[in-house]
């Protein structure tokens, strides 16, 4: 928690916080111009082993131009507390519709990282009604498996819990950039002292992808160490029915911070697309 707060104090100010009652427990979220009706709603899903300290260079940018909220999810380390087990993909959007209807969000603009972003495609498919648009920046097992030795990586850094190898860890996922020193604490500390408890992100099938019907934009790290980043954008391109796919050269998995600018202007440019398009 002395890790959680010193990430956070690099959250742009002010920020609301919201905790959520639902079926699985109570989900904290916070939030810049909540409830500004002018503004489409963006809702940001971070990476497994984060929470919404993550985000902290994207929100200013992107509240410039939208509401946006940023879930902590249920399962995993920060201010979220989790009272019932979910353990299929169903109960991930059950549980994520009714933090949306809680806030009273309707056509929100669904962004998610990694496994953020297999929770949010999980969720268009499951719960697409609730949605305007769905970003995905390089989203884990949504396109293309996961790499084994990138899983064996990670558990095997969560099993020793040594400091060293899971920066080592951080790092090559990241294509050898480097989160600041308050970000990587607070990474290594949830990898060393937090156990994970969610359902494993597991391939989307052909019949699953070409059901999704929302305006995506996929974003991948073209040296991403999560899965062949190539592959997965083609097939990204092939079973999406509306979708915008871009390789980021010469970037790893950590798309928000390694690539801040880029990601920030393609979710602005995105979803201004959306809404111009509704008016």
């Amino acid at each position: 928690m002395e890790s959680y707060e010193r990430a956070m104090q690099f959250w742009p100010s002010p920020r609301e916080e919201f905790d959520v009652p639902t079926s699985f427990g109570s989900t904290r979220v916070y939030a810049h111009g909540a409830g500004d009706s002018r503004k489409p709603v963006v809702v940001l899903l971070h990476g497994q082993n984060a929470t919404a300290a993550s985000w902290h260079a994207n929100v200013g940018p992107l509240a410039e131009h939208f509401a946006v909220y940023a879930v902590e999810t249920l399962g995993e380390p920060g201010m979220s507390v989790q009272s019932e087990p979910i353990v299929h993909a169903e109960q991930s959007a059950e549980w994520l519709a009714e933090v949306l209807d809680r806030l009273g969000l309707t056509r929100v603009h669904l962004v998610g990282l990694s496994y953020g972003g297999w929770l949010a495609a999980n969720h268009a498919l499951r719960r697409g009604d609730q949605l305007a648009s769905l970003t995905l920046l390089d989203p884990a097992a949504v396109f293309a498996g996961v790499h084994l030795p990138t899983l064996l990586h990670a558990a095997l850094a969560g099993l020793l819990g040594v400091d060293s190898v899971i920066r080592k860890f951080i790092i090559k996922i990241r294509n050898g950039s480097r989160p600041s020193e308050a970000q990587m604490r607070l990474l290594v500390d949830a990898m060393r002292t937090y156990r994970v408890r969610l359902p494993p992100p597991l391939r989307f099938g052909d019949a699953d992808l070409r059901s999704i019907r929302v305006p995506s934009l996929v974003l991948f790290g073209a040296k991403s160490a999560m899965h062949n980043s190539h592959r997965a954008a083609e097939r990204a391109r092939r079973l999406l029915r509306d979708v915008r796919v871009n390789l980021l050269a010469g970037t790893g998995h950590g798309l928000p911070s390694e690539r801040t600018e880029t990601v920030n202007a393609d979710i602005v440019a995105f979803v201004r697309s959306i809404t111009d398009a509704e008016r």
